[in-house]
């Protein structure tokens, strides 16, 4: 198998080429962490490498939990069962996998499991545009109260890593934003995904993120980063907002399913966090789309 490499910008269109129809054939049940941009913003934190092997190219990282894996570059289902029981033997469990491609996989050779911290949150756009139901009406009074209390107006973080004044000034407030969101949550710089989020709003070639920023009475106060996964998912890869404006989230929210033509809108995982999993269920998602780890049955 070819050496492990570590990730770099260089091989983006390698490893696009190989995502992209991945990601296509499986719509909305398809993992959000399919985009070499996500992938390489968290290389970090996973240990992300590539591995351009002729027969089953792959990136090998660690999960959250620090399970070694292997996140495939090919079609599971179309692989040669013993090459990927070796990969699997070598490498560690296949990771993150939809239900669809597990269920093309050979049982007597092949277990597959779900950890429920690794769930995406999969919405309905057209939920989130109407905000109907109990919980989402919660966040329509929200939206409401904010319009109400502050002069709200939205200028495009669409020029991330653009050279022009007026991106450079948005992506400073922007990142003035991040760093007052975690100076509420109380994460010392580093934490969290600040580097990763910050990485995002500097990088010139990250510009497959569609971002928007938010201003409160001319003041920063909220900004989103989401990015198109295929044909049918956009996926928030990062949002951040001020305690002080009440409302911004579900305002960013709701815009975001205004604009976006994408059916469905993936919220990702939420890390075992609790507050986090307190905040994703409040806008009362779809589905909780399970992304297995797919080892060797024991035996």
């Amino acid at each position: 198998m070819a050496e492990a490499e570590p990730l770099c910008p260089s091989q983006a269109d390698w490893v696009e080429a190989r995502l992209r129809p991945l990601r296509a054939a499986q719509g909305e049940g398809c993992p959000a962490e399919y985009c070499f941009s996500n992938l390489y913003l968290f290389r970090a934190a996973h240990d992300y490498r590539l591995i351009r092997d002729a027969a089953l190219p792959c990136i090998v990282g660690r999960t959250y939990d620090g399970e070694a894996h292997v996140l495939p570059l090919f079609d599971v289902a179309a692989a040669d069962p013993s090459q990927l029981a070796m990969l699997v033997a070598r490498q560690g469990p296949l990771y993150p996998l939809s239900g669809q491609t597990v269920a093309g996989l050979d049982t007597a050779r092949f277990v597959a499991r779900a950890v429920r911290d690794d769930a995406d949150y999969v919405y309905r756009t057209d939920e989130l545009c109407a905000l109907n139901g109990s919980r989402l009406r919660k966040k329509r009074a929200q939206i409401r109260q904010l319009l109400d209390t502050h002069r709200m107006r939205c200028c495009p973080l669409g020029g991330v890593g653009g050279a022009s004044a007026a991106a450079s000034t948005a992506r400073d407030d922007a990142l003035r934003v991040l760093d007052g969101w975690m100076a509420e949550k109380g994460k010392a710089a580093g934490e969290a995904d600040h580097v990763a989020c910050a990485a995002a709003l500097r990088a010139p070639w990250l510009a497959a993120h569609e971002g928007w920023l938010w201003y409160a009475d001319d003041r920063p106060a909220g900004f989103l980063l989401a990015q198109r996964l295929n044909a049918e998912v956009m996926v928030v890869r990062f949002a951040k907002g001020l305690a002080a404006y009440a409302g911004v989230f579900p305002l960013m929210f709701h815009a975001l399913a205004q604009r976006t033509d994408a059916p469905w809108i993936n919220f990702e995982q939420d890390l075992g966090v609790a507050n986090f999993r307190r905040a994703k269920l409040a806008y009362a998602p779809a589905m909780l789309l399970a992304k297995y780890r797919v080892d060797l049955r024991p035996g």
